[in-house]
């Protein structure tokens, strides 16, 4: 029965899509079967894929771009390569769940994870942000279910804690993780004050 053939996808569908876009090669009858699991959970760092998927996304409705766990990596830094990026985000941000994004990249990474910070993820519940990330924005709630938060690529991220807008804007956060902090003395002062 398809509810079953369904079930099952639902549970092997969790890695990068490889296992959905295998299975809906097989049949047309599978190719309707995991339609809803094709984007379940992706991992994207190449340019040439993020772009893609950026296109893809766009003509995709949806219901159908239910995207709940996504790792994307933008080693390139290149600057038509954020607003591909940006439109993933934007699109997949409804249903999102978890979100690790990679910004190494030190001329492109604080205008892209800004523009993350001020996206609303209504069901993410956990982050991960790597890369020269400046403070959230104080706005109200654009994480409303974050628990996890891991930072890494501030060396001293003086401030994070003092101008209130993690609570603003993660009012549910639960763990913290700052990870890569060095000679961050004022920050060690900050957290022990907090």
């Amino acid at each position: 029965p398809p509810e079953l053939h369904s079930y099952i996808c639902s549970l092997a569908c969790t890695d990068d899509g490889y296992t959905a876009r295998s299975l809906s090669r097989v049949s047309k009858y599978f190719a309707q079967i995991t339609l809803p699991y094709l984007y379940q959970s992706l991992c994207i760092s190449e340019p040439t894929r993020i772009r893609n998927l950026a296109k893809k996304l766009q003509t995709t409705p949806a219901h159908q771009r239910r995207i709940h766990h996504l790792f994307i990596s933008d080693a390139s830094g290149e600057r038509d390569l954020a607003s591909s990026i940006i439109s993933i985000l934007t699109l997949s941000a409804p249903t999102l769940e978890t979100l690790a994004l990679v910004a190494p990249a030190p001329l492109s990474s604080t205008s892209l994870i800004a523009r993350l910070l001020r996206t609303r993820f209504p069901r993410l519940y956990e982050l991960t942000i790597s890369g020269h990330y400046p403070f959230p924005s104080s706005s109200p709630s654009c994480f409303p279910s974050l628990e996890r938060l891991h930072l890494l690529g501030n060396r001293n991220p003086h401030g994070l804690l003092n101008l209130g807008a993690l609570e603003s804007s993660m009012p549910a956060l639960t763990h913290l993780r700052i990870s890569g902090l060095s000679l961050a003395v004022s920050f060690s002062q900050e957290l022990h004050q907090a």
